[in-house]
């Protein structure tokens, strides 16, 4: 007859990488934390930025044509 393999289908996991997803470990937060503030920090530096007088002219033309 035909081939008589079982042929899983790659779109469903596997019993097994299934079970490996259940005994992953849990964070503690700490990892979460860490990267807020990464990117808390990163965004930042882009406020405190001053912004160039070239645009806050082009800022006050717009505004005084509307």
């Amino acid at each position: 007859m035909g081939d008589k393999r079982n042929r899983a289908d790659p779109g469903v996991p596997s019993k097994e990488s299934a079970e490996l997803g259940k005994k992953r470990p849990r964070s503690s937060g700490m990892d979460d934390r860490w990267l807020e503030r990464k990117i808390r920090d990163m965004y930042q530096e882009v406020i405190d930025e001053p912004v160039p007088d070239d645009i806050l002219k082009i800022l006050n033309r717009i505004r005084k044509l509307g």
